[in-house]
């Protein structure tokens, strides 16, 4: 005896039980994404650069520079989050972080909001590779920002060597205005080429 065929009835339940169960997942999901852009979202990046003494430069047109490592934190995130400590990780001990007790920057513990940033910098950079050398020759490290969860989020490697940090920066002569209207004096300024690294 062959089955009945589907009653319109049948075929309606079936319909809204396929929708409803559409709708249920679709809800779980925005829930989720809703959950994930509530909360903090951290990225941290690091760069190197140098310090510029511009007080040298205006008075003696003299330029002063100092190779500088710089630590940038951002919350993407709409939750505020605390920033608690900065470690320098080197590569060669990827599980092991040296503290670094000299940051400028504003003082940690820090809060940082949704949307927020923060930047911290190393300035001693000859101290941070002596203390590099002291684990391996490779100077190669990565920064590493411990938050009040106790969630590690760490940088991009960088290496801490003046002369790289250097690298890929030439200096260039440009006009600005003076301190008289429609007068201009030349500067020396650090630029980024374009083919540096």
């Amino acid at each position: 005896m062959a089955p009945d065929a589907p009653t319109t009835l049948q075929i309606v339940t079936l319909v809204l039980s396929v929708l409803g169960a559409a709708t249920g997942v679709a809800a779980l999901a925005w829930n989720i994404i809703q959950f994930k852009l509530a909360g903090p979202a951290i990225k941290v990046e690091a760069t190197g650069g140098v310090l510029i003494d511009r007080q040298a430069l205006e008075e003696r047109g003299a330029l002063e520079t100092t190779p500088q490592i710089v630590v940038r934190v951002q919350n993407t995130g709409r939750a505020a989050i605390k920033v608690r400590d900065i470690e320098i990780m080197p590569v060669a001990t990827p599980k092991v972080g040296i503290a670094w007790n000299d940051w400028v920057g504003v003082p940690l513990p820090h809060r940082l909001e949704g949307y927020d940033e923060a930047t911290w910098s190393i300035r001693d950079v000859p101290t941070l590779r002596s203390m590099m050398q002291q684990e391996d020759r490779n100077l190669s490290f990565r920064a590493v920002v411990i938050l009040a969860n106790g969630r590690k989020v760490k940088s991009n490697y960088l290496v801490a060597d003046e002369a790289i940090l250097l690298k890929g920066l030439s200096m260039q002569v440009v006009s600005i205005p003076g301190d008289v209207p429609g007068e201009e004096r030349e500067v020396k300024i650090l630029k980024r080429d374009a083919k540096g690294s």
